[in-house]
């Protein structure tokens, strides 16, 4: 027999919920009502780190790096041109970000890819414009804001 949690915090797996409304979509079920899912940039906050990253990749129909450790600089890939992301779950994301992120992807041969943030520094997007004009990279920055609004990756 498992101890009960005694825990303020639900015991949810964002990704597992997703899953199962998929399913139920493809069944024909369309109304589902769903309780603790991240609504808003607080709620998704407040998910621990690798939540966060699992439910956002999900939200973007997105795929896991195979490597699991925290900070690694490509947590996941678009799915059909497999542009890596990146996923920082903190403001101000700076310059040093994207050029660790540059590096990365050189080292993947791909000439696109996504830093997802909650705010970004004027260094990072004047380093990303750089880029795309110089290096033909592109780097898109996106912040969590615009993914709960509904924004979608280009493929």
């Amino acid at each position: 027999m498992l101890p009960i949690q005694n825990s303020e915090e639900p015991d949810i797996s964002y990704t597992a919920i997703e899953l199962v409304k998929e399913r139920l979509a493809k069944l024909g079920v369309l109304k589902i009502k769903e309780e603790g899912m991240p609504t808003t940039v607080a709620d998704a906050l407040r998910l621990k780190p690798f939540d966060f990253q699992s439910w956002l990749l999900r939200r973007l129909h997105a795929y896991a790096s195979p490597k699991k450790r925290s900070d690694v600089v490509i947590d996941g890939f678009t799915y059909f041109k497999h542009r890596p992301i990146q996923i920082k779950k903190s403001e101000h994301v700076g310059r040093n970000v994207v050029d660790n992120f540059y590096a990365a992807l050189k080292r993947q041969d791909k000439s696109k890819g996504y830093i997802i943030g909650v705010s970004f520094t004027r260094g990072a997007v004047a380093e990303v414009s750089r880029l795309k004009t110089e290096e033909s990279i592109e780097i898109v920055l996106v912040t969590l804001e615009e993914i709960m609004s509904g924004y979608r990756m280009e493929e």
